[in-house]
């Protein structure tokens, strides 16, 4: 268990905690993009299944 003070954007809970904001997710991808993002809308995890015989894919983030 980490104390909150050690926690990055890799860690699963303060990733989720920072991007349900849409302020600083909005902030956060401006920075990462290097450009000005004109609407933003949060949704929750995706999963996402191409194929009957694939695995699926967890999107944490959706752009």
């Amino acid at each position: 268990m980490k104390k909150l003070n050690e926690l990055t954007l890799k860690d699963n809970w303060m990733f989720g905690a920072v991007m349900l904001q849409d302020d600083n997710c909005k902030q956060f991808l401006e920075r990462l993009l290097g450009f000005q993002i004109e609407s933003l809308t949060i949704d929750l995890e995706k999963n996402i299944i191409y194929h009957p015989e694939y695995k699926e894919i967890l999107c944490d983030l959706y752009l």
